[in-house]
């Protein structure tokens, strides 16, 4: 997956829908995924964050074109690669199939507390196996933020005292992985 961030223009489009299509240089047009950009800029969407699949040279490089089209983008979601299923409730995997039927990493992916009592060097510190306490999903916090061609991102938020996690679970339509982001 690629994701970049770029203007949608030299100067912001003050009125109208606007959306990006992504291109190889002898024109094939290539599936993008518009998503929520890291840098807000109040200008009518004039920064544009664009997610897409890409096979890249062991040596060299590739180029694509972004166009601008006028008009809203349509994106149809498309189902993850990975056959999983994401508990309403605690915001983390309940089942990722392996293939085959074979069950991995239920209940293996979660946020743990841990004892920490070295210093900032981890002097005279061989572990840290002393589990205190666990994250928990404050409800009603998971919700689907992105979908679309490429990918589905599900936050959920998770909390333990005063300390706070937003925890993104990335699922790919066309590539068997899923990506988990703190």
């Amino acid at each position: 997956p690629v994701e970049m961030e770029a203007m949608l223009d030299l100067r912001p489009k003050w009125s109208g829908k606007w959306h990006l299509r992504l291109f190889t240089l002898d024109g094939v047009e290539l599936p993008c995924q518009e998503e929520q950009p890291e840098s807000l800029l109040p200008f009518n969407g004039w920064r544009r964050k664009v997610v897409f699949m890409a096979e890249l040279p062991q040596l060299g490089a590739k180029h694509y074109h972004l166009e601008i089209r006028e008009g809203e983008r349509v994106q149809d979601a498309a189902p993850p690669a990975l056959t999983h299923r994401l508990n309403p409730q605690t915001g983390l995997l309940d089942s990722l199939d392996a293939g085959g039927g074979r069950e991995c990493l239920r209940d293996m992916v979660k946020a743990l507390v841990v004892a920490d009592t070295g210093d900032a060097w981890g002097t005279d510190r061989w572990s840290y196996s002393e589990v205190v306490g666990q994250f928990e999903c404050v409800p009603g916090s998971v919700i689907a933020i992105e979908r679309g061609p490429i990918r589905t991102i599900t936050e959920s938020e998770h909390r333990f005292g005063n300390s706070r996690i937003m925890w993104h679970t990335v699922a790919y339509a066309g590539w068997p992985v899923i990506e988990f982001r703190l």
